[in-house]
């Protein structure tokens, strides 16, 4: 009678996945009639268990105003706790967003928070950042975050006019292209030095006047960071 029973829930349950819409065009299943169907490999079945999550997001058409999507990923468990504890299943939460969207993509003005702690608060496009936004940073050991840019972004790299906070407490103010300092932009250096003048490539690059803390002067050409070609110093 058990074996019985075995065969017809597993015909049933093989003839529900065939009528199923989402099965429908699969190529995971032949052709042949349900009563010969077997079932998919594990490794099949573990991907289509850990990718439906995907599937309905994009399903989800997420547009306008969210108060908040949370990310979350399963927790490890230790292999040496007792296979019931090991068995609960637990999450954690990973990245944040709250902010606006549009087709399914971050689109507006959002707040993203990263699992690692650092954060973002501005202007999206397309699911990147563009246009003025503020980055912060979590530093190791401290629960304060740590500003590092304001200003704007181009397809999620520092593009246009921004300001860049260093660790040391040096500063730059200027134009960046492609994530790199590049254009016209002042630098403060953290020993008392400022540099005005052009950036290429995320170098001194072309006319700059580097001013020293001791009040010592240079203007003149600058290449790949050096100083290079006619200028005047003034001590």
């Amino acid at each position: 009678y058990t074996k019985e029973l075995s065969k017809m829930t597993a015909l049933n349950f093989s003839q529900s996945l065939s009528n199923s819409n989402y099965f429908s065009n699969s190529n995971h299943f032949s052709n042949a009639p349900a009563t010969t169907q077997s079932f998919p490999s594990e490794t099949l079945r573990h991907n289509f268990r850990t990718q439906l999550w995907k599937v309905n997001d994009q399903k989800a058409q997420k547009t306008g105003s969210c108060n908040a999507v949370y990310w979350v990923r399963e927790a490890k468990k230790d292999p040496d706790l007792p296979r019931s504890e090991r068995e609960k299943k637990e999450f954690l939460t990973g990245n944040v967003y709250k902010g606006e969207w549009k087709d399914n993509k971050k689109s507006g003005y959002g707040i993203q928070m990263w699992a690692n702690g650092n954060k973002y608060e501005g202007e999206w496009a397309f699911g990147k950042r563009e246009g003025h936004g503020i980055y912060w940073v979590k530093e190791a050991g401290l629960q304060k975050l740590r500003r590092v840019y304001a200003g704007n972004w181009k397809y999620d790299l520092k593009h246009g006019m921004g300001v860049h906070f260093y660790k040391d407490g040096s500063r730059y103010e200027g134009e960046w292209a492609g994530d790199v300092r590049h254009g016209r932009g002042t630098m403060y250096f953290c020993d008392g030095d400022v540099y005005v003048g052009e950036w290429v490539d995320n170098k001194q690059c072309g006319f700059g006047t580097l001013t020293k803390a001791n009040k010592d002067i240079y203007e003149g050409e600058w290449l790949n960071g050096k100083k290079e070609g006619q200028g005047l110093y003034y001590y």
